[in-house]
Order: C-alpha cells, then sequence, then structure tokens
C-alpha cells in the first residue's frame, strides 16, 4: 500500500513537472538567427520578457530548474513561507503589467499565442494569491513533505554532484518544511474554533503547542477552539479532553504485535465509527466510550499485517473484548 502511495506521488509529480517545462519550451522557444535579422526594435522587449520571466521561475523553483537540465539551484528547495509568496506576487503583477503594456500589433500569430499564455498565467497567479487558499500547500494525497521524499525516484543519483545536491537539499529541508508547517498553521488556527473533535497523536501535539507535558497541550489545544480533544499515545493509550473534563484510556495490552502500521487510523476510524452509528448528540461520556472502542479496534489492526485481521473480524469480537478491556480497567473504591 505504502509503495502504491508512493508511486502515486511520484506520478502526480513527473505529470506536474513535464506540464510546466512544455509551458516552458512554448514560452521561451528559440527565435532562428534569420528571424534576429530581420526582427524589428519592438521584438526585443517581447524576447526580453520571455527571458527575464523563465530566469525567475527556475530561481523561485529549484526543483524544477534541475529537472530541466539547469543545476545552477540543484543544492536549493524554495522557500514555502507566506513572505515570500508575497513577494511572487508583486512580482508577478510587476511581469503582468510588462506582459500588457506589449505592442502586440506586429507580433507572428505563434507569438501572440506565447503572449497570450504568458499573461493568463501571471494573472491566474496574481488573482490566486487573494484567497486564502494559496497557504493550503496540501491534499490528501499530496504535498511538499511526500514531494521532497520523492526527490530519489524523480532524481536519480547519475553522479557525485547528483548525489551531493541530494545532501545539500536534505540539509535544507528543516528550514523548508518549517515554512510549510508556518504558513499552512494559520489556516489551521482559523479552522479549530468550527472543529468538534480534534484526533491528534502525542507528537503532533507537542508540535502545536510547544509544550512536553501531554495534559499541558491537550488543554492548550483544547483553548484554540475543538469542543473536544483527543490525543493518541500509541501503545500506552490515549487521552480525552473537555472544556473542564478529562479522561485518560489505556492500550489494550496484546502479547504480541505484528505490524502496528495503521493503529492510529483504526483509533479514529472507530471513534467516529461508534459515534455516528450510537449518538445523536455528543457528550463526554459518549466519547469516553467511543475512545474505548477505538482503542479496542486498534488492538484487532496490530494483530496481523495490513487489513487482514480487520477483514475477519466480527461484532460479536469487538464487543467481547470492549467488555473484557471494561474490567480490566476498573477498579474499587476505597473504603
Amino acid at each position: 500500500m505504502q509503495r502504491g502511495a508512493r508511486f502515486i506521488h511520484s506520478v502526480r509529480t513527473q505529470l506536474a513537472l513535464w506540464h510546466t517545462a512544455v509551458l516552458a519550451l512554448v514560452l521561451v522557444a528559440p527565435v532562428s538567427a534569420a528571424q534576429r535579422s530581420t526582427s524589428p526594435a519592438w521584438r526585443s522587449p517581447f524576447q526580453k520578457l520571455l527571458d527575464d520571466h523563465w530566469q525567475w521561475s527556475l530561481r523561485e523553483n529549484p526543483v524544477l530548474a534541475t529537472t530541466l537540465g539547469d543545476h545552477r539551484y540543484d543544492r536549493q528547495l524554495g522557500d514555502l513561507s507566506v513572505g515570500a509568496m508575497d513577494r511572487r506576487a508583486r512580482e508577478s503583477v510587476m511581469f503582468l503589467a510588462q506582459a500588457n503594456a506589449l505592442d502586440t500589433t506586429r507580433l507572428s500569430p505563434s507569438e501572440r499565442v506565447t503572449l497570450a499564455i504568458l499573461r493568463r498565467d501571471l494573472a491566474e497567479t496574481v488573482e490566486g494569491s487573494r484567497f486564502g487558499q494559496r497557504t493550503i500547500l496540501f491534499t490528501t494525497y499530496y504535498g511538499w513533505h511526500t514531494g521532497f521524499a520523492d526527490l530519489g525516484v524523480t532524481h536519480p543519483f547519475r553522479d557525485r554532484a547528483d548525489y551531493e545536491a541530494y545532501v545539500a537539499r536534505l540539509g535544507a529541508y528543516p528550514r523548508y518544511n518549517r515554512g510549510g508547517i508556518e504558513t499552512t498553521r494559520a489556516d489551521l488556527d482559523a479552522l479549530l474554533p468550527h472543529v468538534d473533535l480534534l484526533i491528534l497523536n502525542d507528537s503532533e501535539a507537542r508540535e502545536m503547542t510547544k509544550e512536553t507535558s501531554l495534559i499541558k497541550a491537550g488543554r492548550a489545544i483544547r483553548k484554540m477552539g475543538p469542543g473536544y480533544v483527543a490525543i493518541k499515545k500509541g501503545e500506552h493509550g490515549a487521552l480525552l479532553f473537555g472544556e473542564n473534563e478529562f479522561f485518560s484510556c489505556g492500550a489494550y495490552p496484546l502479547e504480541d504485535i505484528h505490524d502496528p502500521t495503521g493503529a492510529g487510523d483504526t483509533f479514529a476510524g472507530g471513534m467516529a465509527g461508534y459515534l455516528a452509528g450510537t449518538v445523536t448528540k455528543v457528550n463526554f461520556t459518549d466519547l469516553r466510550k467511543a475512545v474505548i472502542y477505538g482503542s479496542v479496534l486498534a488492538s484487532f489492526t496490530v494483530e496481523a499485517f495490513s487489513l487482514e485481521r480487520l477483514r475477519k473480524l466480527s461484532m460479536d469480537e469487538i464487543k467481547e473484548r470492549y467488555e473484557t478491556f471494561k474490567l480490566m480497567s476498573q477498579f474499587e473504591a476505597l473504603t
């Protein structure tokens, strides 16, 4: 499954790069010597605009430059920060103004098409910079982080220089990644007040809050807006936070764990499935049960590779393990 997803990411990357490359060939198609010798003076600003914009595009997209055989930026990754986005938007406005100011009356038909493509591309870039969607740097299928992971596939090591460039990009990745996180964080903060239940893992909770204590982290995240927060702790269980409520659940103990991959997703799916199937109006008591239900389902997932255990799982098995987990977790009051 992971290899298939990586292949899809690689294909998406290659298609995007080749699309850009084809557009580049249209925009920077060379002018023959005969054309240059007979070209009037007005043609120079047109060609200069194409050349300037293309060089700018390569500087702003170092990985694309490498893909196209320009190795001046092989050790760079680019800049995902909002400041860089704003700068690129301003520079696109300048390029668009130059493109719109060109006299097209004496351009050849192919040159008019080239200019029209450039104008449209720049206009869409400028218009897109006005919307918040520009800071959504990843989807369910792709993001800057998965694109970076694909570099070894899309840019194989053909010689020592390729390897050294890759190592240099590894060194540049923390800054690159930080820019991506900071850019998307603003949208996440704006979304959180509209979230009823946020489920995340322990490392994500600590990263969001810069707190080492998960108790402090959970309470801090809940103050950011979500109605409830569930923090997954892997083999150590989960924590649930409400406004003035708290619940801690251990993981179901197992002697053998065959494959922990997907346990966290199964936990979240189990919670959602329980709530969707049994609850009309969510309260903290229902969420406590949902956490236990998610933990029980996750315990089945790790008993076999991939989805093998879940495919054979019955509702009776789930109910039996739920009751066992309940008995294991109960204790009597002090007398």
